[in-house]
């Protein structure tokens, strides 16, 4: 069982594996008109791609350094193209001659990138030990968490961003046995929250009284997130999230309102007032839209069961991919239109600029115009 929960650690938020869900009978799934898909165009090709971000001024990619012959390679080289440019600017590298980090999230600001990076450690056979950093590609040690798996500790998990401001979650885990070996002990997910990080200066604070997050958006004013299920708790694993989204006001630092839903939020995107997820309901799924300041439902909509857990918003658009295909849903009119369908599975999507931009098969990031 500790085998599966580490494997789930060692992937990226941004690069979880696809699921595919069961076609429950009869069920309505929206029809996407068969039109013709526009042809990618390719804006980076490189190697060991890892995550991507973008807003209207800039593309963000964090891939792998090359492995030299001092020594292996890092998770953290940061780069950055203006959309007016294809030329390519290193906003942080890591030196893989001193460092080992593996994995982690990022975001980007305004002008801006914040990042976690997440080192494996260990003592011996079976201890495995997890340090993350948070910083930005401008301050370093803005944060950190550190997990001994099996025998507790946190996780600084989950990162997203707007403007100037940035918000990321903490895990904290409770063991109950903690042998020898401590990857052999049991712990459980307890507690948490999310913190609030001011990009430009670099200062941290928590988000009091919110939940440990499952997922995670914000907009200029607010925080929207899906708290983790700590009811029943699985041991050494990750719980689900409950049915419901809960939104906070960033000046206040209050909670608003929470929405209810009936069933499994599988994704979450923040854009403005909209609040947009994608829903699985035993089967079924759907992607529901709300207002963040009224939480008044605006609409639902059935849509393929191979779509994958990834969304984005641009304007009236929602942005998803079923199967390979990127597909864009026109919320003024309730019509589905195929943007692309790609050879390669996208593994992070955004919507910027018109376009639908995303990453595939770890070394290409491709867009195509929306509809």
């Amino acid at each position: 069982m500790w085998e599966e929960s580490l494997v789930r650690r060692l992937s990226s938020v941004g690069l979880r594996a696809a699921v595919a869900f069961a076609v429950v009978a009869g069920a309505c799934v929206l029809a996407v008109p068969a039109a013709s898909a526009a042809t990618p165009r390719l804006l980076v090709h490189g190697r060991h791609i890892s995550s991507i971000d973008a807003n209207s001024r800039s593309l963000v990619w964090r891939a792998y350094s090359a492995p030299t012959r001092f020594g292996g390679s890092c998770a953290s080289v940061i780069r950055r193209r203006s959309w007016a440019s294809s030329a390519a600017a290193v906003l942080f590298r890591c030196d893989p001659r001193h460092e080992d980090d593996s994995y982690g999230d990022m975001a980007l600001g305004a002008s801006t990138v914040a990042f976690s990076r997440v080192y494996i450690e260990g003592q011996g056979c079976c201890d495995t030990e997890f340090r993350t950093t948070l910083r930005t590609t401008g301050k370093a040690a803005l944060g950190s968490s550190f997990h001994q798996f099996g025998c507790g500790g946190n996780d600084i998990q989950g990162l997203a961003a707007h403007g100037n401001t940035a918000v990321y979650g903490r895990l904290h885990w409770t063991t109950t046995n903690c042998p020898g070996n401590p990857s052999t002990g049991t712990e459980t997910l307890t507690g948490g929250g999310v913190s609030t990080l001011a990009m430009a200066g670099g200062a941290t604070q928590p988000l009091t009284g919110t939940p440990p997050a499952a997922l995670l958006g914000v907009s200029a004013t607010r925080l929207v997130l899906v708290p983790y299920d700590l009811t029943n708790p699985p041991v050494n694993q990750l719980p689900g999230s409950l049915p419901e989204i809960q939104v906070w006001n960033l000046e206040t630092r209050s909670r608003e309102r929470t929405i209810a839903e009936t069933g499994n939020v599988r994704a979450l995107a923040v854009r403005g007032d909209e609040i947009t997820v994608m829903v699985d309901h035993g089967g079924s799924v759907r992607i529901d839209r709300f207002s963040a300041s009224t939480g008044a439902a605006e609409g639902s909509t059935p849509i393929a069961s191979t779509a994958r857990p990834m969304l984005a918003l641009y304007y009236r658009w929602v942005v998803y991919v079923a199967g390979r295909t990127v597909t864009a849903l026109d919320t003024q009119t309730g019509n589905a239109h195929v943007v692309a369908r790609p050879t390669y599975a996208p593994t992070q999507l955004a919507a910027v600029r018109g376009e639908a931009v995303w990453l595939a098969h770890g070394d290409r990031i491709l867009a195509a115009p929306l509809p």
